[in-house]
């Protein structure tokens, strides 16, 4: 028995040939009529010719005044078996090489304007309208209707769903910024999901391309369009994430990681009940403790790890798991050890995500090797987003007195020289600074609040001339060299400071420079005095902006 798509292409050609039949009819009436009032190019007599050529010079064709000569058959003999499959500009070129010598004064689609078109000011491009044809051609094949309603998109054959799959694939190519918002665009995105979320559920060979096009889908309509049908995709690839075959896993679990990232807060709910009933954090911990026995490509470790942390992030009850699992513990100190800076990434958030929980951060304290690891991850050496979340990391396991006083009195020199390196950088870029750069600054300041906490790291702070980055922080642009200010008066100083603080383009730090220069001051031996004329330069100026 022929299967559906055999019958859909030829029903097709018989179609495109009965269309590319009636156009030559019509091309040979118009013709004709022509032809009663042309001269001819021989002999310039209107009407009939008594030369018996045509109107062109040309012998005239047998086929076309013999009943059985032209028609269908004449047109079904030049056409392609595969003509219907290519695109209308090459069927528009085959329609008027039946007729080269003439098309009978009908204009092609190369020849039409856009008005002889149809197409008018604001309406979807003619590029978009024919992606959009092919699209629900395809789509055609799969869709069920109950009477006049449309009901759900189906279909079992592997053929056809690859078909609509590269047929969506081509239509969101099709869709960038300017057309997102095309009405073509607006009503194709159901039928487009439903399609998907039907192959998913099908875990046939071509789930790895349905998982990548949710990558690309969300790319192209934007997340905010797809929130009526994230749980519909969400669904399927719950159950798909620690598959077997590692192509489906990675596919799956990128584009479950970008849905839950960016996943609306009224729907977490839900959503947690669909992961908690496919049992997706057992099922990735598993995975990821096994992955020191198995040959895998790092791709797949990384993907894991991701999604885990960030799932644990969103769901605090799904912490427990993790944090209690020792066999995870020292996968996590051989994956800290990874030069990959993206696998670096991915190893601090998730265990950020351990470290939200009281007892996961004790796991984490405890472990001397991984806090060590996650403390050079802080150091000018990693890229800037690896330092970020190195920052993020340490802020949390030192939230508190026990988890600060437990690092410094392991790392307390590192950690400084890490937080004074990052806060003075900026320096190096002429103050213009990047938006990721802004945000390493100010993860650098608020990791130097542990001056809260008394020990051994304020002794770190001054070594490394805390007083000289707090002033450039405070007052980028005043002058250090300013000779006679030690001779104003107190008035005269303020002036100065205010006037400096109001041009500062680093404001945003103001609450962070106060409250560490406040720390250490709380914290200061009875006895200190800065050592240098320029320590106590700076020190008296912040003390006076204070004021």
């Amino acid at each position: 028995m022929a299967s559906p798509f055999l019958s859909f292409l030829c029903n097709s050609i018989i179609m495109e040939c009965k269309s590319l039949a009636a156009l030559k009819g019509q091309a040979s009436s118009t013709r004709e009529e022509e032809d009663s009032s042309s001269p001819c190019v021989d002999c310039f007599a209107v009407g009939s010719c008594p030369t018996g050529t045509d109107k062109t010079g040309v012998e005239p064709d047998p086929s076309r005044s013999t009943p059985g000569g032209g028609g269908f058959n004449q047109i079904s003999s030049s056409i392609s078996p595969f003509f219907f499959l290519r695109t209308p500009a090459s069927i528009t070129r085959d329609a008027s090489h039946l007729d080269s010598s003439s098309h009978g004064g009908i204009p092609t689609l190369q020849e039409m304007g856009p008005s002889k078109r149809g197409v008018t000011k604001g309406s979807s491009s003619s590029h978009l309208r024919t992606l959009h044809q092919r699209l629900y051609s395809a789509l055609n094949l799969g869709t069920f209707y109950s009477g006049n309603r449309k009901t759900k998109w189906e279909c079992k054959d592997i053929e056809i769903q690859r078909h609509v799959l590269r047929s969506i694939d081509a239509f969101l190519d099709g869709v960038n910024q300017e057309t997102r918002h095309d009405p073509l665009v607006k009503e194709s995105e159901s039928d487009i999901i439903g399609a998907m979320v039907e192959v998913l559920q099908q875990k046939n060979v071509v789930i790895t391309m349905a998982a990548d096009l949710v990558v690309k889908l969300v790319n192209a309509f934007g997340y905010s369009t797809l929130q009526p049908y994230v749980i519909e995709l969400i669904h399927p690839l719950s159950l798909l994430s620690a598959n077997h075959q590692l192509g489906v896993t990675i596919s799956c679990t990128r584009a479950l990681n970008l849905l839950i990232s960016n996943l609306n807060k009224a729907k977490e709910k839900e959503v947690w009940k669909i992961l908690r009933e496919s049992d997706i954090v057992v099922r990735l911990v598993g995975n990821l403790v096994d992955f020191p026995c198995v040959n895998r490509p790092i791709e797949y470790i990384q993907e894991m790890v991701s999604l885990l942390g960030v799932i644990l992030w969103r769901w605090p009850q799904s912490r427990y798991p993790v944090w209690d699992n020792s066999r995870l513990m020292k996968f996590l100190e051989a994956a800290s050890t990874d030069p990959n800076p993206s696998m670096k990434v991915a190893f601090l958030k998730l265990c950020y995500a351990i470290a939200l929980c009281g007892y996961g951060a004790k796991r984490v304290l405890g472990n001397e090797e991984l806090l060590g690891t996650i403390i050079s991850c802080m150091e000018t050496s990693n890229t800037q987003y690896v330092q970020l979340e190195g920052f993020k990391l340490t802020q949390c396991l030192m939230m508190h007195e026990e988890g600060c006083s437990r690092v410094m009195s392991l790392y307390s020199e590192p950690i400084v020289k890490a937080i004074v390196d990052a806060m003075e950088k900026w320096r190096s870029h002429d103050g213009k600074l990047s938006s990721n750069q802004i945000s390493l600054l100010v993860e650098a300041c608020q990791l130097a609040t542990i001056t809260r906490w008394p020990g051994k790291h304020h002794l770190y702070f001054w070594e490394m001339r805390i007083d000289r980055v707090l002033f450039d922080l405070l007052l980028p642009k005043f002058d250090a060299n300013c000779s006679p200010y030690a001779c104003l008066s107190l008035e005269e100083k303020i002036s100065i400071g205010r006037k400096s603080l109001n041009t500062s383009s680093l404001s945003f730090l103001r609450p962070y420079v106060w409250d560490i220069l406040g720390s250490l001051t709380v914290h200061c031996a009875a006895d200190f005095r800065p050592a240098k004329n320029e320590e106590r330069f700076h020190l008296e100026i912040l003390l006076t902006c204070a004021w």
